[in-house]
């Protein structure tokens, strides 16, 4: 997917013509648009954004289709906004339409598209103003649709979008444009935590992606009259901050420069890594925590520290699971103890012999591999 000059609504469908960076126009459904990205740079950069919505205008499409060297042919009007927003301490934002609703409506097979339809979010979820306060019922009619691996973030974004109050006319917004063929949406008020991506160029971030970490609804937009937080992102709260950072974790290493396990290390530092429940373990555990040892130690990419068996992914789920849960910390903490202690021990027999530092560099290791 690249740029997205607008939507066409005929015979009740939606659909949406689009420009290529090739210069060809296509013409794509509604679902489609639903998954597919905007245009991607080769490098993107990433940046929180916290506040609220207040200081976001219109602005000038030109300047971002230029930031990635497009052009619309003259005969082709752009009906796609693109909103811009300074921010305090960094560059001035620029964000599309199509971005917003990835991240306020989430590109599911059916919250997505739905907001394009006269139903609207009604579809899948009502509010029941018998309660009191009045509280939001999804509509399981639609079970087929809210399956259960949706039901953190996506029935969190339908909750808000019926609580909130301007949030639910910015979905019905989205609807109402495209019927003048506008991609275009009104923004919904309270606090938010938005990841953002993109481009970064002259002071300038041409935004490509947005997720939506949560956002805050004031007692005045709420159906409730109440305060209320929504969390999209399972893993974060509301005061959330980055804790699985490797470079700020530091190895200690024996002293011949080597991060990996001896078999008496692993005897002592195995049981800190089981978790609270019993569940089957695909890959090593030894051999997980050698190679995130080796990683954090070397300062190797996670796509280029050497592995046998498993997948960046699992390098990397396995290093924020273990960090989130304490895990690693026990564990760095155990080989630190014991490794002072195996450089002390030898220092009184040899004399003076340095205890183990936690500078980078040391071979791969290559033994312990397997599953268990």
């Amino acid at each position: 997917m690249d740029w997205v000059i607008g939507p066409d609504i005929a015979n009740g469908a939606c659909s949406f013509e689009v420009l290529s960076h090739h210069g060809k126009l296509e013409r794509v459904a509604v679902d489609v648009l639903a998954t597919d990205s905007l245009l991607s740079p080769g490098r993107r950069k990433r940046r929180l954004y916290v506040g609220d919505f207040s200081s976001w205008k219109p602005a000038c499409d030109t300047d971002y289709l230029r930031a990635f060297g497009l052009q619309l042919p003259a005969h082709i009007e752009n009906r796609h906004m693109v909103f811009t927003s300074p921010t305090s301490d960094g560059p001035t934002i620029h964000v599309p339409a199509q971005v917003l609703l990835h991240a306020l409506f989430k590109p599911v097979r059916i919250l997505h598209p739905a907001i394009f339809t006269p139903a609207n979010i009604d579809q899948l979820a009502f509010v029941d103003y018998a309660s009191t306060p009045p509280k939001v019922v999804l509509d399981m009619l639609g079970k087929k649709h809210l399956e259960p691996r949706w039901v953190g973030s996506q029935h969190q974004a339908l909750l808000w979008l019926h609580t909130s109050i301007s949030a639910r006319a910015s979905a019905q917004s989205v609807h109402m444009n495209a019927l003048k063929g506008l991609l275009n949406l009104s923004l919904p008020a309270g606090q938010v935590r938005m990841a953002l991506h993109g481009l970064e160029s002259g002071g300038n971030m041409y935004v490509t992606k947005a997720s939506l970490v949560w956002v805050k609804v004031p007692p005045i937009d709420s159906i409730t009259g109440q305060e209320q937080t929504f969390i999209f992102n399972t893993n974060a709260e509301e005061d959330r901050t980055v804790f699985a950072s490797a470079r700020a974790i530091q190895v200690p290493l024996h002293l011949n420069g080597l991060s990996s396990l001896t078999d008496e290390e692993w005897q002592v530092v195995e049981p800190l890594l089981q978790g609270k429940r019993q569940v089957r373990v695909r890959h090593s555990r030894r051999a997980l925590l050698d190679t995130i040892l080796y990683k954090i130690a070397s300062g190797t990419s996670w796509k280029k520290v050497p592995r046998d068996g498993f997948a960046v992914t699992d390098l990397t789920s396995t290093f924020r699971n273990w960090v989130a849960d304490g895990r690693l910390t026990k564990a760095i903490n155990a080989l630190e103890s014991l490794r002072r202690s195996q450089a002390i021990n030898l220092q009184g027999c040899r004399g003076a012999i340095p205890a183990p530092s936690t500078s980078c560099l040391s071979p791969m290791p290559t033994s312990s591999r397997g599953r268990t």
